[in-house]
């Protein structure tokens, strides 16, 4: 049993779970958070409302993480999981926009990122995942990276990302799951366990390599333009502006 630091919470309810659950590395928090109620036997609603009932999380991005928020959610998180606050904060939508430098609120979608659309606890839109990853269901999990506007399969499996359940259609929420299913790659409407796809179709050889190429100038923090090594922030503003050349040249 890992050794509570008063320094980091004062929360009494806060101790490494009962049955534990750690965070995966590049995981999202909704994916954690999610798995860490399962795993205890309850809903993340009651599990949220648990540890912090200040705050309604789940009408949240929970991606974006806390610090516009309340901070102290993320140390808590720490010991719950048992793992390093950098970890927590490293794996966060919000400490992507911070190394580019982008502007951040707890409502307006970030720069680069799909949005959710939520509405309460409700999402429009469903959480991208890989249906060959939900398929082992202690393993499953949901990565950050699927967030990302870039990222349109899983680099893994070679599979186009999914937004509803293969079964029902409806918008994959897994907020919404009950603890009676147990595990996170489940539909909340139909329970039915999202292990097919809906698309026959692979990505072409030029998306995948993109993909490829943002998420390594994501992880070194640097890319190349024009034969020029640059910065994250500098080569994420030139894909931009190719972009919208794009657009204005289709518009005319």
């Amino acid at each position: 049993m890992a050794k509570i630091n008063q320094s980091v919470t004062q929360n009494y309810r806060i101790r490494p779970l009962t049955f534990s659950t750690p965070l995966l590395e590049g995981e999202s928090l909704t994916s954690w958070l999610i798995r860490a109620a399962l795993r205890q036997g309850c809903s993340p609603l009651t599990f949220t409302h648990y540890y912090w009932p200040e705050h309604r999380i789940w009408t949240y991005d929970v991606d974006k993480g806390f610090k516009y928020i309340n901070s102290q959610i993320h140390s808590d998180i720490a010991v719950l999981a048992v793992t390093a606050i950098d970890a927590i904060n490293n794996q966060t939508l919000i400490n992507f926009s911070k190394i580019l430098s982008i502007e951040s609120s707890s409502k307006v979608p970030l720069l680069w990122t799909q949005p959710l659309s939520k509405r309460n606890r409700y999402s429009r839109i469903g959480y991208p995942y890989c249906y060959e990853c939900m398929t082992n269901n202690k393993e499953a999990h949901l990565k950050l990276q699927w967030r990302f506007t870039w990222s349109v399969c899983c680099i893994e499996h070679r599979k186009f990302l999914q937004v509803d359940c293969p079964y029902c259609n409806l918008p994959y929420q897994p907020q919404l799951i009950e603890p009676e299913q147990e595990f996170i790659n489940q539909c909340h409407s139909c329970h039915h366990k999202l292990d097919k796809t809906t698309l026959d179709t692979i990505p072409s050889e030029v998306v995948y390599k993109f993909q490829l190429l943002a998420n390594q100038v994501l992880y070194s923090k640097q890319g190349t333009i024009l034969g020029k090594v640059v910065d994250i922030a500098e080569w994420f503003d030139y894909l931009l502006f190719l972009i919208n050349l794009v657009r204005q040249a289709l518009k005319n």
